[in-house]
Parts: C-alpha cells; sequence; structure tokens
C-alpha cells in the first residue's frame, strides 16, 4: 500500500472512530437524563424472622396476618407495646395519656359511632391509621352480630357489642358499669393506668362513643390513694360533624373538663326501651390487664 493509500485509510479510521464515539455520549446523555428513570438493582429486603402471633395486644413481633380492610386477625396485633405508668410514691396531681390525636377514624354515620370509636382503638392498639368506611363497615357488622339479643341498639349495636367485638379482635376488654359519673371515671382511669391502652365511654345516653386515652386526677390511681378525675382526653367519633341538639364535637384529643364530662357522659337510657341491666347507669368499656 502506497503512502497515499495509507493516511487516506488513517483518516477515514478516525472519522469513524469521531462518530461511534459521539453516538455513545449521546446515549450516556440521554440514559442520565433529567426527569428519565435509571434502573437500579433493587435492594434484597430482610427477611422477617418467623414467630408465633402474640396474643397480648399491642406486643411487638411478626407482622400480622390481615384480614379485609388492612384489619388484624383476631387475636394478633403489631404496633409498640403499651407501657402502663409506674406508680408515682408522691401524693399530688398526674396526667396520662396513652395517645392524642393519632390512630382517630371519624364516623360514617353518626348512628356507627360505636364502630368508629372500635376502629380508632384498634389503631391505637395496633399502631395503625386506619380510617376507611370498609374497614368501619366490617367492624360495624362485628359488633351487630355480637350485640346481645333485646339489648338497646343504635345503629345496630349495643354497648356489649363494643367489648365483644374488641374481644374477637384480639384485645382484652369488658364493659362494666358504674352508679356515678365520678365512679366510671376513676375505673377508666384505673384501668388505663394499669394496661397503657385506651377506654370507652357511652355517652349521650347512649347515642355516642367515646374513646378515653388519657385522664388528669388529683393522685396517681395506681397509687391506692383516693383520688378523682378531674379531666378526660377524649377521641369523639361525631367529630367533625354537627348533631343537632347534641352541643359540640371536638378535635380528637380534646381534654374535656368536669362541665363538659357532666353534659356527655350520663346515665344511659335509650328511649322508649327498658333494659334493667344497664338503664340508669354508667357505661365504660375497660382494657384489662394480661392474664
Amino acid at each position: 500500500m502506497n503512502r497515499d493509500s495509507s493516511d487516506l485509510a488513517t483518516a477515514l479510521f478516525l472519522v469513524l472512530a469521531l462518530l461511534v464515539g459521539g453516538w455513545f455520549l449521546m446515549r450516556a446523555d440521554e440514559l442520565t437524563e433529567p426527569g428519565r428513570p435509571v434502573r437500579t438493582p433493587a435492594a434484597a429486603s430482610p427477611t422477617a424472622s418467623a414467630g408465633p402471633a402474640s396474643p397480648e395486644p399491642g406486643s411487638s413481633g411478626a407482622s400480622p396476618s390481615t384480614g379485609p380492610g388492612g384489619s388484624p386477625e383476631p387475636g394478633q396485633s403489631s404496633g409498640p407495646t403499651p407501657t402502663p405508668s409506674a406508680a408515682s410514691s408522691t401524693p399530688g396531681p398526674v396526667e396520662v395519656s396513652v395517645a392524642g390525636s393519632e390512630g382517630f377514624a371519624s364516623a360514617v354515620r353518626t348512628d356507627w359511632a360505636e364502630a368508629a370509636a372500635i376502629q380508632s382503638m384498634q389503631n391505637i392498639l395496633a399502631g395503625t391509621d386506619n380510617d376507611s368506611r370498609t374497614t368501619q363497615q366490617e367492624l360495624r357488622a362485628r359488633a351487630v352480630a355480637l350485640t346481645p339479643r333485646g339489648e338497646p341498639k343504635t345503629g345496630g349495636m349495643g354497648p356489649s357489642g363494643w367489648a365483644a367485638t374488641l374481644r374477637e379482635l384480639g384485645y382484652r376488654y369488658e364493659l362494666r358499669t358504674a352508679t356515678s359519673r365520678a365512679a366510671a371515671l376513676r375505673l377508666a382511669a384505673r384501668a388505663i393506668q394499669a394496661t397503657g391502652r385506651p377506654a370507652g365511654l357511652i355517652t349521650r345516653g347512649g347515642l355516642d362513643s367515646w374513646v378515653m386515652t388519657g385522664f388528669r386526677a388529683t393522685d396517681d390511681p395506681a397509687s391506692g390513694r383516693p383520688f378523682e378525675v378531674t379531666a378526660a382526653q377524649i377521641q369523639d367519633p361525631w367529630y367533625p360533624a354537627t348533631v343537632a341538639g347534641q352541643g359540640k364535637t371536638y378535635k380528637p384529643g380534646t381534654w374535656h373538663g368536669s362541665s363538659s364530662l357532666k353534659g356527655s357522659l350520663v346515665r344511659y337510657q335509650v328511649a322508649g326501651i327498658s333494659y334493667p341491666k344497664l338503664e340508669g347507669k354508667y357505661l365504660v368499656v375497660l382494657p384489662l390487664a394480661a392474664e
């Protein structure tokens, strides 16, 4: 090959190399163009260690199986373990709160307050934030089915159905009665203090269902000394609705003093229905300590 031919071949090779190199640079720019997704290897997911489902509400461990609407199956729970407050050795006022507004679920209908209260309590106990209508409908259906025959009902649900539904979901609760408002609040405060879990209050004569998430008292309920509850921290499922003739509803986590409690926490009485087992009493859905 003569010198001219060699020079021509070299020049052609250089031109071809520049064209190919330019194409690769252009593709690299396209792959890193702002807004264009860049595929990266997926990180390996950690494998959860297997273990038995926790029988005690709020205990930590393996994630629970979920039922319809994302609700934990009965007997299973997730989220942080509720921590009971330690007894104070020094007499004096105390304040205890196990939740504020977190976990709150508003009632789909005003006569579904009990189902919404169960939904809120389940959220607090399991560390979830499920406010879906579907879940509330499912909880209502459970409460309706678990309400004893003959018990007065609001929206198909009676007070006994509230505690029974929580038990079916795996949480230890029972319906208790008291002969006075002060006694009912003391029952609730002692239970919240002992378990670190919320209590339930049947309010407005049976029309509404409040979740009691905290209290203020003149002394520590766990101390064994006499005490009175001066305020209760409440989640009201009616919020933000306005219900004619029933007064104002409040944001979840609001503290209610004696005057507000006096107007809402009243004796149970359903118009036109006589039910001596519950009527004329103050009703509380209490969390129970582990067996």
